[in-house]
């Protein structure tokens, strides 16, 4: 295993390889609410989080749906 870099959010962070998108998202502590996950320019489908591999130097947007009115 060994430390990558990655962006969230526009901010650095270090994570251990190998890492799935869900392990990152539980990591992070999302609230199970609705949000969205861009990677590289790309939506990543939910379908997709438990199968998908975080790679080095990844720039990942994770948005979060706020209510209102």
């Amino acid at each position: 295993m060994k430390e990558i870099e990655i962006i969230i959010n526009g901010k650095a962070m270090s994570v251990t390889e190998p890492i799935r998108l869900q392990q990152l998202i539980e990591q992070l502590e999302i609230n199970k609410g609705k949000f969205a996950v861009d990677i590289n320019g790309k939506i990543i489908p939910k379908s997709e989080y438990q199968t998908y591999d975080i790679r080095e130097h990844d720039n990942i947007e994770i948005v979060v749906a706020v209510g209102g009115g």
